[in-house]
Parts: C-alpha cells; sequence; structure tokens
C-alpha cells in the first residue's frame, strides 16, 4: 500500500473545511456590522488558518509519499 494514500482523508477533510470556513468568513464580513473587533477576528482566523496549513506542509513536505508501507491484518507472532 503506497504511502500517499493516507493523504486522501485530509484531502478530504481540507476540501469540506474549506467549504465550512469560507461560509463562515463571508457570512461573518457580511453581517460584521461595521464593527473593527469582527474584522480583527475574521484576520485573526484567516491568519490562524494559513499557520496551521504552512505548518503541515513544513512537516509534511519531507516525507516519502511513495514509500509502499507493509499492511498486515492480524498478528504474525504466534505463541
Amino acid at each position: 500500500m503506497p504511502l500517499w494514500l493516507l493523504l486522501i482523508p485530509y484531502a478530504i477533510f481540507l476540501l469540506v473545511f474549506l467549504a465550512f470556513s469560507s461560509v463562515d468568513v463571508l457570512n461573518a464580513w457580511r453581517f460584521r456590522s461595521g464593527l473593527f473587533s469582527a474584522s480583527f477576528l475574521i484576520v485573526v482566523f484567516l491568519a490562524g488558518t494559513a499557520f496551521i496549513l504552512l505548518s503541515t506542509y513544513v512537516l509534511l513536505s519531507p516525507i516519502d509519499w511513495l514509500q509502499n508501507i507493509g499492511v498486515s491484518i492480524g498478528s504474525a507472532a504466534t505463541l
């Protein structure tokens, strides 16, 4: 089993997160009622999201995703 298959659930999570967060940011921007604190919180949310995405890229980029991993079902050791 190639290691890159583990990225599929992560990609699905990112797509769902992107959909929900874009709706969240658009609604927050639309209904912010001109308050500076609301605009500030939108910027903080987007900066935190960018930080998390950049951190995961930095941590996951050195991994060789084409490497095969062995998957065994059950225990290979006998008692």
